[in-house]
């Protein structure tokens, strides 16, 4: 053998060891995106985002944190209770259940905001959005009802729907999408 064929060996050799290196720190250094879900990269170099595919993060060097980005669901209840009845322009008062579809939008910018305003982690769960929104759903919901008639609205629930979300639109933001608004139990209070 000459020296050509050892520096080829040689060669081929170094190019499966890189080869094997880049296998092993992919397999434990790549994260993969859940589906549903995002991944927020933090700590040393630029935070990085990832909807779809994923990202590579070191050990005590990033911080990987997963948020949900799936529709949750939850609901505004107004009981018969004198307290929490909705009442009309008419002085009617009823039990409504009013169920609201939510997800967090996939928008970097939005998720960016997000991050630093409340834990990114808890964000996407229904408890949150709860949190975050219900006080001003429950008042538009009550303003939109003081502006109408009770039967305007029992005989038309999708112009109840169309009134409450004309009057969410600007809680229709760049982080939180609202896709939905249910009505799902609906009735006078004798």
């Amino acid at each position: 053998m000459n020296i050509d064929t050892y520096f080829i060996i040689e060669l081929f050799l170094i190019i499966v060891l890189l080869f094997f290196t880049y296998l092993l720190f992919h397999r434990f250094f790549y994260k993969k995106v859940p589906y549903g879900k995002g991944l927020l990269r933090t700590g040393r170099g630029d935070e990085k985002i990832a909807f779809s595919f994923g990202l590579y993060a070191l050990p005590y060097v990033h911080h990987l944190v997963e948020f949900d980005l799936l529709e949750k669901k939850w609901q505004i209840n107004k009981s018969s209770d004198n307290a929490n009845a909705l009442i009309f322009k008419d002085g009617t008062k009823a039990t409504a259940v009013f169920t609201f579809m939510m997800q967090i939008k996939a928008d970097i910018e939005g998720i960016y905001s997000l991050a630093g305003q409340t834990d990114l982690a808890k964000a996407g769960t229904a408890a949150t959005m709860e949190h975050l929104f219900k006080e001003q759903f429950t008042a538009i919901i009550e303003t939109v009802a003081q502006k109408h008639t009770f039967d305007e609205l029992y005989q038309n629930r999708d112009t109840f729907k169309a009134l409450i979300f004309e009057e969410l639109y600007p809680y229709h933001d760049h982080i939180y999408r609202i896709n939905d608004c249910i009505i799902t139990s609906f009735e006078p209070v004798d």
